[in-house]
């Protein structure tokens, strides 16, 4: 049977190298982000908190409704119960680490607000929307960023790794394709948050009671998952990232300050 010129094996042969370049891009980016943000491998406090952060901001008020509801404990009881560890963890942080963070704010907030209103109506869908109260001043607080003298998402990063610190401030003050990649950044994750929250009330106020919980924990890690996307593509065209994310890049002749 005859074959075109370039197909074939050949064809082949030559997607395989470029298929593989990606994923190995990839897996690089992964790695040095999980480096970045939860330390080396022999970091374990800060490993030990991501945990117990996801643990029970995620996972344990999932677990507490439905094991609750298994048990034939009402919606409305179950949702307030599986709605108490995340409160706790966002005191207990505050009380040791002796300062009080906006985002445990926002959480205790949420919380109380759901509760208030759920035992005002006896709904359970108030206490299902509690978490867009939690996405919708997040998204308004980027966008509202954007206009001060450092976006949010550049100086959230740069209390995440306090480590480099010095490295970022040193790209904000010097290299304007820095700073305009994390200004893009910024708008991007507003406009996540606030698609985030139109998409949990929508499934608070049409999906049945039980099947939202599942769901809005999951919207909340593909809603994270989906917006390291753009920024990690943002901060490759800034040709920022290996200076950010990999510590044994060093700053030397072959990054130019663009302002």
């Amino acid at each position: 049977m005859w074959r075109a010129p370039g197909t074939g094996h050949s064809a082949a042969m030559t997607a395989t190298p470029r298929t593989a370049g990606a994923a190995a891009r990839a897996r690089a980016a992964w790695y040095d982000t999980r480096s970045a943000l939860l330390g080396p491998s022999g970091d374990a406090p800060r490993r030990r908190r991501a945990a117990r952060t996801l643990l029970l901001g995620l996972a344990a008020p999932l677990v507490a409704y439905y094991v609750l509801r298994a048990a034939g404990v009402p919606d409305v009881v179950a949702l307030a119960l599986g709605a108490v560890p995340p409160a706790v963890s966002a005191v207990l942080t505050a009380v040791r680490e002796r300062r009080v963070e906006p985002v445990a704010v926002l959480v205790l907030a949420a919380v109380v607000l759901g509760l208030a209103a759920t035992a005002i109506t006896g709904d359970p869908r108030e206490l299902l929307v509690r978490h867009a109260w939690l996405s919708l001043p997040f998204g308004l607080w980027l966008l509202v960023s954007l206009r001060g003298s450092r976006p949010f998402c550049f100086a959230a990063t740069r209390t995440l790794l306090p480590h480099r610190a010095a490295a970022l401030d040193e790209l904000w003050t010097c290299d304007a394709a820095f700073r305009r990649a994390w200004r893009q950044i910024t708008a991007v994750w507003a406009g996540g948050m606030l698609a985030d929250t139109a998409l949990r009330v929508l499934m608070a106020s049409t999906l049945p009671v039980p099947v939202v919980p599942a769901l809005d924990t999951a919207l909340t890690v593909t809603t994270l998952l989906v917006l390291q996307v753009p920024t990690h593509l943002l901060l490759h065209r800034s040709g920022c990232w290996d200076l950010i994310f990999r510590p044994y890049v060093r700053r030397g002749a072959g990054h130019d300050h663009r302002h």
